[in-house]
């Protein structure tokens, strides 16, 4: 995947998760999304001890201002998608509600 596009992805990801915390009773949504981030860092640990090679990129890794305007780029995108779809967008009820 290419420097431009994976940002671009995962912030669209994070987009389409978005409404679905914000809809979340009780604090729930923000627990699992903390607990996403903590898993993700804990495989991308567990990684670096298997593989020498992510091992020795890992330091050089720093997000950049590009980079984080491209994740917001998804991040917009994502949620926007998942709006269009909402029936609260259209005044319709949702099914759970």
């Amino acid at each position: 995947m290419s420097v431009v596009a994976r940002p671009i992805v995962i912030g669209s990801a994070m987009g389409l998760m978005l409404p679905f915390m914000l809809h979340e009773t009780g604090g729930l949504g923000a627990v699992l999304f903390i607990a996403a981030h903590v898993a993700a860092l804990c495989l991308i640990a567990a990684l670096a001890l298997l593989v020498p090679a992510l091992r020795a990129r890992l330091p050089q890794h720093r997000p950049s201002p590009r980079h984080m305007g491209l994740m917001g780029l998804g991040l917009a995108l994502g949620f926007s998608v998942i709006c269009l779809a909402c029936p609260l967008a259209f005044g319709m009820e949702h099914p759970w509600t």
